[in-house]
């Protein structure tokens, strides 16, 4: 794609400030990021409290080590983590990688798009009741989520009774770690596990044993009750994205997809890309 008079923009920041945002609405009522709260010290206290949750999900808290130590909770790690990072960290982390795919795969991205102008029009943005309609981008969300789990490795879960799983004994009180990453990857259960081909998913249902191919917020009565609206703030975002503006890779060489270190796995470089309005949108406006 030509990026004459395209403009360059770093996203994964512009994704955690709106899940933040969209999160802290839910809890007190309130944004604390961008527009004109940005300067407030309530908000840059509550922002640097998140940003902490965040780097002590992927640390190491004594509890995980030494059991007896784990109801003082000494770090106060899981006070602070689990609804913001939860609901936050992750939901960016898939936004980056999504939108990193399909600036590696532009002609995916154009079908998205295509979509979109077909089912919404040219004449609005794309709005939540829209999205049951767009089952491609459904398929690319659910081709990212099995590609890079946001949780690699699901939430650790204790094993209520003595179980046998796989010919292994699994004592009562035994943690239990469910590796996602491995099980999206597995040649048994995917074709071609390590490419990109969301039309896998074309006319796919989680119903019965399917259900347990894709589990990128884990399953059964324990699974993420996030999954919904965290599905559709991504659907939302990224099918906007699309639709609102031309984009490309900031030079001819793909997206770096390493991935980086937390408790989620985000990419290691902050992604940065080449955008600009569609004229459809400007005329529209």
């Amino acid at each position: 794609m030509e990026t004459e008079r395209m403009t360059k923009i770093e996203l994964k920041s512009k994704f955690t400030e709106l899940a933040f945002n969209v999160m802290t609405m839910m809890v007190v009522g309130k944004r604390y990021c961008g527009g004109d709260v940005g300067d407030d010290e309530e908000a840059k206290n509550f922002w640097q409290v998140f940003r902490d949750a965040v780097d002590l999900s992927g640390s190491t808290n004594i509890g995980d080590c030494l059991p007896f130590f784990q109801w003082m909770d000494m770090l106060g790690v899981e006070k602070k983590m689990v609804v913001l990072v939860a609901g936050t960290d992750t939901t960016s982390t898939t936004l980056d990688w999504a939108m990193s795919l399909l600036l590696n795969h532009p002609e995916a991205m154009e079908k998205v798009r295509t979509e979109i102008d077909t089912n919404v029009g040219r004449e609005r943005l794309l709005e939540e009741q829209d999205l049951p309609k767009l089952k491609y981008m459904e398929n690319v969300i659910n081709e990212t989520h099995r590609l890079y789990p946001a949780i690699p490795l699901l939430v650790p879960h204790e094993a209520s009774a003595d179980c046998v799983v796989g010919g292994f004994d699994v004592p009562r009180h035994t943690i239990v770690v469910i590796n996602a990453w491995a099980i999206h990857r597995d040649p048994e259960v995917w074709e071609d596990p390590d490419k990109f081909k969301p039309e896998r998913f074309q006319g796919w249902s989680a119903e019965g044993a399917e259900r347990y191919k894709l589990i990128p917020f884990g399953g059964g009565r324990r699974g993420c009750p996030g999954d919904v609206i965290a599905n559709r703030l991504i659907g939302l975002t990224l099918g906007s994205l699309v639709q609102s503006f031309e984009w490309g890779r900031i030079g001819v060489e793909d997206v770096d997809m390493s991935e980086g270190l937390g408790m989620s796995m985000p990419r290691v470089k902050p992604l940065e890309a080449m955008c600009k309005p569609r004229p459809i949108m400007l005329s529209s406006m």
